[in-house]
């Protein structure tokens, strides 16, 4: 065959072949468009997929929360959310299910707090209001779970965001209600009532607006009924007036700022930035002045008496039983926020004021956003007692003068309630009412929270007992009063010596070997934790990932196979291209 007849048959099989190729690519052109279209398709149902999978968790987590009714108490608010600042306001419904019991009511709600609006899970106060009369307030009851006489018209939805076990507040304010139940000489209206001033709660599951916003703990707030003083605050406005006698006067004020800067202050305005009032029988002006006038003599009397006359004439113008309880539940939960804030001071007579403890979240050595733990040696009083260790010259003042009874009281709360068994389990029953899958939702919830071994139960058992050791240590508790010595090994006790001025043996301890501990525990306090926190630091992230996989990766792994099914398709389409020519 002649080499153009050979030429010419290879061009026509060349066109014939590239009619046929073409044909074939223009086919899987329209394949890789439908295919395309329908990988568009997968995309947006995988989307549909991811919130409507969202939507069904958030209506699961409803569902799940009003199973849990039996177990813990549920609740549900619908109103105009989220709340953007404080004193933004919506009256919203509020429905609370507990042991097949529902109760249903309308509350003005407000966010709640100050450092902690600086979170992402947010907390509340609540007002409550009738249905017809949003202005007239209502008791709200909650199936006996706070105790009789304690029903009031306000309370707070706690978020406990930096505490890991939720329950420091609650946990502590029981056991400053157990303190003041054991007090001697409890102020009558403080006896009367059922947590005597006390502002405790109980945990609960909140949803709002339908999304599940996990465990919080609802609160008695400061109202006049939870400071004693229901029914005569307001009812003697204009003192000196018909039924205004002395006795009857009663007001309630909180420090906001600082204590020292008090008791070097000038005259004491209030509803300032350093002291507002929370109530008060007398709403005048007049009034007013009244309770400026009181907290000024008290604190220019306590700056300003000789030691002499500061001993002899401080019972005029504070309880002293309710000051040493103040005092040493600083000292033995280490309360950082309740030295130079959150102090109540109430007085039902107008010159006699009394320590309430209130907001006890910061405590157990937890620094105010559980970052991280205060030392175990901060917040305690000096070797030589002259320092309390809060920078207050109030609290140095006072433990220089009725050192001898802090550590009579101490011995006597050691003995019954400061003690690592009943506080250890006091977390413990909180922690048992909430359910697990409750506790798991958290992390998912909530991203940022703080590592569970900073605040969980090894840093609380740790804390305790270090902390105890310390304050053991200071206040020379153990049987017959003894002392630790600098020879011996650290915790053990050695007889008072015969030697001792009655001054040292009144501390318990010399000032060096007090020191030296306070020294040398907070690194054995660390070690004992130190290595769960460094685990779920390194891991936290991880099992937040892990944690949304499971909530989204149905979702996900059907768009993603796809996906991959798509691109395969190309690929080969390419090749078989690339072939045909």
């Amino acid at each position: 065959m002649e080499c153009g007849e050979i030429c010419k048959g290879k061009h026509r099989y060349a066109r014939e072949n590239k009619k046929k190729v073409s044909g074939v690519w223009l086919y899987n052109k329209k394949i890789r468009a439908l295919a395309l279209l329908c990988a568009g398709i997968v995309c947006a149902a995988a989307v549909a997929l991811f919130v409507r999978g969202e939507a069904l968790r958030q209506r699961k987590d409803s569902e799940g929360a009003a199973v849990y009714s039996a177990k813990i108490p549920v609740i549900s608010l619908q109103g105009s959310f989220p709340l953007q600042k404080k004193r933004q306001m919506t009256c919203a419904r509020f429905a609370f299910a507990y042991a097949g019991e529902e109760r249903a009511y309308y509350a003005w709600t407000e966010l709640q707090g100050m450092s902690s609006n600086l979170f992402p899970k947010k907390s509340y106060r609540l007002r409550f209001v009738t249905d017809t009369d949003k202005t007239k307030r209502r008791t709200a009851t909650f199936n006996g779970l706070l105790a009789d006489g304690a029903a009031d018209t306000e309370y707070y939805l706690k978020a406990n965001y930096a505490d890991r076990t939720l329950a420091r507040n609650v946990v502590a304010a029981k056991l400053w209600s157990e303190m003041a139940a054991s007090r001697e000489g409890l102020d009558r209206h403080l006896a009367a009532l059922p947590y005597h001033g006390a502002l405790t709660g109980f945990p609960v599951l909140l949803s709002v607006n339908g999304a599940y916003q996990g465990v919080y703990t609802l609160n008695m707030a400061k109202t006049p009924k939870n400071l004693g003083m229901d029914g005569l605050a307001g009812k003697y406005a204009g003192y000196g007036a018909e039924g205004g006698e002395q006795d009857s006067f009663c007001a309630a004020v909180r420090n906001v700022s600082d204590y020292e800067d008090m008791s070097y202050a000038g005259h004491i305005a209030l509803d300032t930035d350093d002291w507002y009032t929370i109530c008060a029988s007398d709403t005048s002006q007049e009034g007013k002045r009244r309770i400026e006038d009181s907290l000024t003599e008290l604190f220019q009397f306590v700056k300003n008496a000789d030691d002499e006359a500061y001993a002899k004439g401080l019972s005029a113008y504070i309880d002293i039983p309710a000051a040493v309880d103040y005092l040493l539940l600083l000292y033995y939960l280490e309360a950082n926020d309740n030295s130079n804030k959150n102090v109540v001071l109430i007085t039902y007579d107008g010159k006699k004021w009394i320590h309430s403890a209130y907001d006890l979240d910061t405590t157990f050595g937890m620094t105010w956003n559980g970052e991280d733990v205060l030392p175990i040696n901060y917040l305690l009083p000096s070797a030589d007692g002259e320092s309390s260790g809060t920078g207050k010259l109030f609290w140095d003042r006072f433990l220089t003068a009725y050192a001898d009874k802090l550590r009579e009281r101490y011995i006597a709360l050691r003995e019954t309630l400061f003690t690592e068994e009943k506080l250890l389990s006091a977390f413990d029953e909180f922690a048992e009412t909430i359910p697990a899958e409750a506790w798991a939702r958290e992390d998912a919830l909530w991203e940022g929270l703080p590592p569970e071994g900073l605040t969980q139960r090894d840093q609380l058992r740790a804390f305790l007992k270090y902390r105890t050791m310390l304050l053991d240590a200071y206040f020379g508790f153990d049987a017959g009063g003894t002392k630790l010595t600098g020879e011996m090994e650290r915790g053990q006790r050695a007889e008072v010596s015969d030697g001792e001025t009655a001054d040292t043996a009144s501390q318990g301890i010399t000032a060096g070997t007090y020191a030296e501990l306070a020294d040398t525990l907070d690194e054995a306090y660390r070690s004992e934790f130190a290595a769960q926190e460094k685990e779920e630091r390194q891991s936290s992230a991880l099992m937040r990932l892990l944690t949304r996989a499971s909530l989204y990766g149905a979702p996900l792994a059907f768009a993603l196979c796809f996906a991959g099914l798509f691109f395969a398709y190309l690929y080969a389409a390419r090749r078989q291209k690339g072939h045909g020519r």
